[in-house]
């Protein structure tokens, strides 16, 4: 027995580390934007992304970026904003104000008709909302002005400007161009509460930001952020310590503001905080895309993407990210233990340092584990094995390597080195007589003794006995990483054999064919009954179980959701948000964003970019309706947008009326070679959430039109031409002579108008196959057998000569001479009165049979 070992008693140590954050993805003029000086972005309705530079435009699709300039049709290379109008038209601002317009559909530029009226805009005003009505009008307002300006489909221009003086206004959405505008005095017709905006130094900036669902109103003057209530009264102004550089709403209880240096700030509208992103960065704009992915634009560090803006990142400083354990207090409190051997808390947004060794080690994994039972937290960093209660840290023993330890609720099993102990009241006590051999990774209760996690599968002590389970069941012979229990049942994380769940006598696995995201698990993590965790290396699963144990529903969550890695080392549950442990640091993934992973995205922006015929490119798919005969190999290209998740994108597609099952691929072309004259339709679709495919298709329609001679005109001529031929042979009475002539004219004829090959279906052995008679050199019968010799090797079936040279599809093409031969016409090489030569075959003629050779003309 090991006594307790009471060394120091340590203090907590805090630390403090970098508080939460997203993750982000940086985009700049390296991975192909125009500028990194980015001042706007929008999503057209053909799902790609727009960015607006200073440098031009750039265009994303999640593969790819594309630049434009004024050579493509832009009318200045400084382009500052967006106006998405109703009918999908991106209306584009420039710093000459010239405005042009983006129409998706046709992917074209055009500069707008009277961009010279512009110039009667009194002043130098920005741009804050622009829109087309139905008859082609233009209706542009501008920041610092009250009013605004229209210029006709006629090209006429409209000064509706009121005050000059009013810093601030906003459109009402149902009737535009009405605008209601602030000055120092009024918010329309009513007053403000008395409280006045200064506005004599409006200069640096000013917006007004109104929520038409919620009837209130946000003004913005230089750095002070106004907030009315639906009675348009004020009701709180923040102050801004760096220069608002923009403003906009974020959603229907938000709106963001960008600041100088100072990142982008979502408040919601009574004046509450949500979010902070890129606290560094100037930011200029904030886009959720379909996916519910962020795109922020800076004034210097071009695009920044936040891949799943629920999941969150708690970095520790100067130190590796690798984590290999968690657990959490009843105070609801989470302890982190790295692999370089520290274990932090978890404090409000933070983490802070919560033990350090005394000197550095190689492979110091912290193990920790708090024990509900008598309040306590054990941990271990080799060599120490620590107890945490009250205010200190207490060292258990300090000598000795623990290999694992069990998160059994009850005092725990450990494993030290290679022997069994179990930790009660402040003490460690032997359990075994012998060390073990094996490599151990995790240890439980089991009855009469101990479960144990081995390379070699689980193994059962009991009575000092070892028991190798994996004999009786090979499921237990996976090399297993982590045993968790819950009641009754074991849930074993394996290696190979994903999750094993082993209910009395009862074994089975949960897969990859299940729904599991891999079948290398690490982890397992049982919070509730009918809940369970799993990590694995390719993200985290949660299983949620009905009554029956094999009746369950599977949710994954992993890289392509918004982790930064798909290798995960733990996992555990505080109220509605899952802890993640990484290799690349600590997570937080709120609960319902995993319960919402395997919802279908219908919008996938899926379309068809292109189709090849004969390797050419058409440009018109309407041409695909009248192919001829030969252009008969169509590549077509497709592709959807995903910017989560791009490069793994799945797509099933189908021939309808010719392939019946669908065909899966990650590919972005599909390729279809000699096929046959015809009209097809090509169908393709995306795979939605996890699981489940999107129902809706893009469809290609393709003909094929047949080659002249097998249209029914020609077929017409030809027979006509027969006839005529027949006819006059009759007519001349060379039928009687040339009998054998004309039926040889025939037979040649008719082969070749006709063409197509001819096949019939023998059965050799049990086995049918499909024979090609054009092939065929020769047939013999043998009693009841016959002998198909072919080019290739030779057939024996069970049919008589007679019955089958009936059945034959092309019987022109077929002569007798003899009693047991038939060989195939074309495939004479020589002939006399005594055999034939096929391909070196001396074949016997008897005399019943020469009249039939003296029909035929080599």
């Amino acid at each position: 027995m090991l006594r307790k070992n009471l060394v120091i008693g340590f203090l907590f140590i805090c630390i403090v580390s970098q508080a939460q954050d997203y993750i982000y993805k940086n985009f700049n003029t390296s991975d192909g934007l125009s500028s990194s000086e980015v001042y706007d972005v929008t999503q057209d309705n053909n799902g790609f992304l727009w960015f607006a530079t200073d440098r031009g435009l750039t265009s994303y699709d999640g593969y790819t970026f594309k630049k434009y300039t004024t050579k493509d049709g832009i009318t200045d290379p400084v382009v500052f904003n967006f106006y998405e109008q109703n009918d999908g038209t991106i209306l584009c601002s420039t710093y000459n104000k010239k405005l042009f317009f983006y129409d998706p559909d046709k992917r074209e530029f055009s500069p707008y008709t009277y961009n010279s009226l512009l110039n009667n805009i009194p002043g130098n005003y920005t741009f804050n909302s622009i829109k087309v009505n139905d008859q082609c009008d233009v209706f542009i307002n501008f920041k610092g002005l009250a009013g605004y300006v229209i210029l006709h489909e006629n090209g006429y221009f409209e000064n509706k400007i009121t005050d000059t003086q009013a810093p601030m206004f906003l459109k009402t959405e149902i009737e535009y161009p009405n605008y209601t505008y602030i000055t120092n005095k009024s918010v329309g017709d009513n007053e403000l509460n008395g409280h006045t905006i200064e506005i004599s130094n409006y200069g640096w900036y000013y917006d007004t930001i109104y929520n038409s669902n919620k009837d209130q109103i946000v003004t913005i003057v230089n750095n002070k952020i106004y907030l009315f209530n639906t009675l348009h009264k004020l009701k709180q102004v923040l102050v801004s310590e760096q220069n608002i550089l923009i403003a906009g709403e974020y959603d229907e209880n938000h709106f963001w503001v960008g600041l100088e240096q100072g990142g982008l700030k979502i408040y919601d509208y009574n004046g509450k905080l949500s979010s902070h992103l890129l606290p560094k960065e100037s930011v200029t704009k904030i886009l959720k895309d379909h996916e519910g992915g962020l795109w922020l634009t800076t004034i210097d560090s071009g695009v920044f993407y936040i891949k799943n803006p629920t999941v969150k990142n708690y970095p520790i400083t100067n130190k590796n990210q690798n984590i290999h354990s968690l657990t959490a207090n009843n105070k609801g409190e989470l302890y982190v233990g790295y692999n370089h051997g520290e274990l932090y808390k978890k404090r409000n947004n933070n983490l802070s340092l919560f033990w350090k060794p005394p000197y550095d080690l190689l492979h110091n994994k912290v193990r920790v584990q708090y024990y509900k039972q008598d309040s306590t937290l054990l941990f271990q960093s080799t060599p120490f094995l620590l107890k945490s209660s009250a205010e200190k840290i207490d060292v258990i023993t300090n000598n000795m390597r623990i290999n694992a330890l069990s998160d059994n609720v009850n005092y725990p099993p450990l494993m030290i080195g290679k022997q069994i102990f179990e930790y009660e009241k402040d003490s460690v006590f032997c359990r075994t007589k012998e060390g073990f051999k094996k490599k151990i990774f995790d240890i439980s209760h089991a009855d009469d003794g101990y479960y144990l996690a081995t390379l070699s599968g689980l193994f059962h002590h009991k009575k000092d006995s070892l028991y190798d389970l994996g004999k009786k069941n090979p499921l237990l012979s996976y090399r297993i990483d982590d045993i968790d229990k819950k009641g009754d049942r074991y849930y074993l994380a394996t290696m190979g054999a994903g999750l094993i769940i082993k209910d009395k006598d009862t074994v089975f696995t949960i897969s990859t064919e299940n729904g599991l995201t891999s079948n290398s698990t690490t982890q397992v993590y049982v919070p509730r009954e009918r809940e369970v965790y799993v990590a694995t290396n390719n993200g985290f699963n949660r299983i949620l179980f009905n009554n029956d144990l094999k009746n369950y529903s599977i949710s994954g969550f992993s890289y392509k959701d918004g982790l930064p890695t798909n290798e995960v080392n733990d996992i555990e549950l505080l109220k509605d948000t899952i802890w993640v442990a990484t290799k690349d640091g600590l997570y937080s993934v709120p609960k319902k964003t995993i319960e919402r992973t395997n919802q279908i995205t219908n919008r996938d922006w899926l379309r068809i970019n292109s189709v090849m015929v004969n390797n050419v490119e058409m440009h018109d798919f309407d041409t695909l309706h009248r192919l001829s005969y030969n252009q008969n190999t169509i590549a077509i290209g497709y592709s959807a947008i995903s910017f989560k998740n791009a490069n793994n994108i799945m797509y099933r597609y189908r021939l309808l009326d010719k392939e019946k099952q669908w065909n899966s691929t990650k590919n972005k072309e599909v390729r279809y070679i000699d096929l046959n004259p015809g009209t097809y339709t090509f169908e393709i679709q995306t795979k939605g959430g996890n699981k489940t495919w999107n129902s809706e298709s893009r469809y290609l329609q393709i003909s094929i039109q047949k080659p002249f001679w097998k249209v029914w005109w020609f077929y017409s001529l030809v027979s006509l031409g027969i006839i005529l031929i027949i006819y006059s042979f009759f007519r001349f009475n060379v039928l009687q002579y040339n009998k054998d002539i004309i039926r040889e004219f025939l037979r040649l004829t008719l082969k070749k108008i006709k063409g197509e090959k001819h096949i019939i279906n023998i059965k050799e052995s049990g086995v049918e196959v499909r024979l090609d008679t054009s092939t065929i050199l020769f047939m013999k019968s043998a009693g009841n057998y016959l002998e198909i010799y072919t080019q290739e090797k030779m057939y024996l079936i069970r049919e008589k000569i007679g019955s089958f040279e009936k059945k034959m599809p092309d019987p022109l093409e077929y002569i007798r001479v003899h009693r047991s031969y038939v060989v195939r016409i074309d495939k004479i090489d020589q002939k006399n009165h005594k055999y034939v030569m096929i391909d070196d075959q001396k074949i016997p003629v008897s005399n019943k049979y020469k009249e039939n050779l003296d029909k035929i003309i080599l």
